[in-house]
């Protein structure tokens, strides 16, 4: 078993280091790009919702939206209702 989580490991690096590579002509890591595929796939998704869909840390999750969002990747509407709350939207 130990060997199996070994070779998924490997090949999980193999693959950002193929999307950070691919990706920084745009300015975005392997890992922003993930977020910006959620986004994208459930426009309106409100930020609370992505630390469980992408399995990161809460923390991580609004650094990286505040990036996106400064570079014009993605755009932030706080929820009248609740102002702790915020949906997130691709741009183009």
């Amino acid at each position: 078993m130990e060997l199996t989580y070994k070779w998924i490991a490997l090949a999980n690096r193999h693959y950002l280091m193929y999307l950070n590579k691919r990706l920084a002509s745009y300015g975005l890591s392997g890992s922003q790009y993930l977020f910006i595929l959620n986004i994208c796939r459930q426009p309106g998704l409100t930020q609370d919702k992505l630390p469980d869909i992408i399995h990161i840390n809460k923390s991580n999750v609004t650094r990286a939206l505040a990036h996106l969002e400064k570079h014009g990747f993605i755009r932030r509407e706080v929820n009248p209702q609740d102002k702790r709350t915020a949906a997130v939207f691709p741009t183009q």
